[in-house]
């Protein structure tokens, strides 16, 4: 006896598949809601879920696809945000500095500028600033010197030339009084020899280049008082310039963001 199977299932998958098909082309033919694009893409959904494993998975991958699109939604808005900040930072500091943003002028549109002018007075603080700072650097460079000056000076002046005098002769007297025949005779000798050449070194810079450093000293101080003078003009002038060319309140800030627009930062 030839025994039939019968599966029940496969009728009612092939009816099923019918009416996925059938369905969506009735909403497209007469425009009726059917349900048909739903199940459409919830079987879509399915079909990502059935490639991940069971159809309950692919009910969870529908809830993880709509997380990460959220997710990207959020980290798209709080990139926008980020960058809307810092574009009112940097409008806020544009806005502030008001006139002084004509910086943004060229080196050589400032130095071809009328003096009376916004980017001819921008110029002008900007020479100002340069040469307050090589004022400043040469005082440094001044104070330095003269520091090591008179430090010798000071020293010079601690030498008794009379005494350097009654050195040099005992020296010369122990030099005539040393035996040749001693066995110390050659280490005694350049001992002597190294002691004399220092006093007689001592004696004739002190005689001969202590006025001299002097006078080294004395010019330096006169140079430091010029240069102090001309730092202080300087700085009135970039005070004066930046005041001029500004049409709103100069806070630290927007002297900041001047020098960056002008390379002094």
């Amino acid at each position: 006896m030839k025994i039939t199977k019968y599966y029940p299932g496969l009728g009612g998958i092939t009816l099923a598949a019918s009416l996925l098909l059938t369905l969506p082309l009735l909403d497209s033919v007469t425009g009726l809601d059917t349900g048909g694009t739903v199940y459409a893409k919830a079987g879509g959904d399915n079909g990502n879920g059935n490639n991940s494993g069971s159809g309950n998975h692919g009910g969870h991958g529908t809830d993880a696809g709509h997380g990460h699109d959220n997710s990207g939604r959020q980290h798209q808005s709080e990139h926008s945000a980020r960058g809307k900040s810092f574009g009112h930072h940097h409008g806020s500091l544009a806005s502030a500095m008001g006139g002084l943003n004509a910086g943004h002028a060229s080196a050589n549109a400032r130095a071809k500028a009328n003096p009376h002018s916004r980017v001819g007075l921008i110029a002008r603080y900007e020479q100002a600033v340069l040469e307050g700072r090589e004022l400043s650097g040469e005082l440094a460079a001044i104070d330095a010197e003269m520091a090591e000056l008179n430090y010798h000076r000071d020293r010079l002046q601690e030498v008794d030339p009379e005494k350097v005098e009654q050195r040099i002769i005992e020296l010369q007297t122990e030099l005539a009084a040393l035996d040749p025949n001693l066995p110390a005779y050659q280490q005694d000798l350049d001992a002597l020899n190294r002691e004399l050449y220092e006093q007689l070194d001592a004696a004739l810079y002190t005689k001969t280049d202590l006025e001299t450093l002097e006078g080294q000293i004395a010019g330096l101080e006169a140079r430091h008082v010029e240069v102090e003078q001309s730092l202080e003009y300087a700085e009135q002038t970039e005070a004066e310039a930046l005041d001029a060319a500004a049409n709103k309140p100069v806070t630290a800030k927007v002297v900041d963001g001047l020098k960056a627009l002008l390379g002094l930062d």
